[in-house]
């Protein structure tokens, strides 16, 4: 998979409907907006890709991640039981959720205690804000819920930032797959350097999950 949010800062700002882990989660509540003028305004919310996102999630992998349009390949993933698919939404107040803007999408796959992060991607006037740094605590919170012990993902080489979003989280580099991304308008072939995030529902790596998630912008 290939993560296109900047590392910069990993507070969303009006975050609602995140996830709480036992034993040392992330507990993300309400803040106030980190800036004035329109964006102040409005809220970012996660949930559940439902199938009314279809269309605009398809787009999204389609600019962020270089994706052919899918949408059957998508709605089977959604349907199925051994994948959660979330959803960022950028709305004017919490109670507008049902009517907000897609603005981040991200997918796991669970395989009894194993688990594979299978997309992040993040729409680019909405970079910087944290919202991939949610998405994938959101995710990895709900797969120790599930029993899994360990995660894996797949990221382009010359991702710098996802590598580091990803390196704060716990995962560490275990391969590299050559030529595994295919030639896109977003980029040329690339290797994917491998990841591997053991012991998820450990409070070692629910404190980690908790303190990344917690921390506030630099602005």
């Amino acid at each position: 998979m290939n993560l296109v949010e900047s590392s910069q800062s990993v507070d969303v700002g009006q975050l609602t409907e995140a996830d709480q882990c036992t034993g040392g989660s992330p507990q993300t509540e309400a803040s106030q907006p980190t800036g004035a003028g329109p964006m102040a305004a409005q809220t970012i919310c996660l949930t559940k890709m439902a199938e009314k996102h279809l269309d605009e999630v398809d787009a999204l992998r389609q600019v962020m991640l270089g994706d052919a349009s899918n949408k059957p390949f998508l709605l089977s993933g959604l349907r199925s039981a051994h994948q959660e698919h979330i959803v960022a939404v950028l709305a004017s107040q919490p109670s507008a959720v049902q009517h907000a803007t897609v603005v981040g999408y991200a997918a796991t796959m669970h395989v009894e205690q194993d688990s594979q992060l299978l997309a992040v991607a993040v729409s680019p006037k909405q970079q910087g804000r944290g919202i991939a740094t949610q998405m994938l605590a959101k995710l990895l919170c709900s797969a120790a819920q599930r029993g899994v012990r360990s995660c894996r993902l797949e990221v382009r080489l010359s991702n710098l930032p996802a590598r580091e979003l990803y390196r704060r989280f716990g995962f560490a580099p275990v391969g590299v797959r050559y030529n595994y991304y295919p030639a896109t308008p977003v980029g040329p072939k690339e290797h994917a350097l491998v990841m591997w995030l053991s012991d998820i529902s450990s409070p070692e790596v629910l404190g980690r999950i908790a303190k990344v998630s917690r921390r506030r912008p630099r602005l």
